[in-house]
């Protein structure tokens, strides 16, 4: 893929991706129960979901600024924030919303294995590995036998 500068989301892209409406409510519920705006969160927590997910596969290589991602994954950020949303104002999802989870999930699936493409970052560096196996290794297991000597007449 090109080299291109990855981007940083905003509650901005959000409202310009028609969920100006969805936005103002999560927002209004939030501050109306004396929280912080949940937005920002919502928003890390999604594009911690797809940086994990490239870095994970050792194919791709991520923005050293963990706020930004790949702009040709923009709009599946966008989408995916705006279905995290939805139930925190008590919004069920529908089929067409449930659809398009799995879409997402089939492609967090192909960016982790690698299978999906990701614009390379002007500021490239490589993701902290990921350790997929145990670090222990039993090299002997001896089996105790309990026995009248072992146990001193017990």
């Amino acid at each position: 893929m090109a080299t291109k500068a990855w981007i940083t989301l905003t509650t901005r892209d959000l409202q310009e991706a028609r969920h100006a409406d969805l936005v103002e409510a999560v927002r209004r519920t939030a501050l109306g129960l004396g929280q912080p705006d949940p937005l920002p969160g919502i928003i890390q927590g999604v594009i911690d979901e797809l940086r994990g997910c490239i870095g994970f596969s050792g194919a791709y290589r991520v923005d050293s600024d963990p706020a930004k991602i790949a702009p040709n994954l923009a709009d599946l950020a966008v989408q995916k924030i705006a279905r995290v949303m939805q139930p925190r104002i008590g919004r069920d999802l529908s089929d067409d919303d449930r659809s398009a989870e799995a879409t997402y999930q089939k492609r967090l699936e192909a960016l982790n294995q690698g299978k999906w493409p990701v614009d390379t970052p002007v500021d490239a560096t490589f993701a902290p590995s990921v350790q997929t196996t145990t670090g222990v290794e039993i090299a002997r297991s001896t089996t105790r036998r309990a026995t009248r000597d072992s146990l001193r007449g017990l």
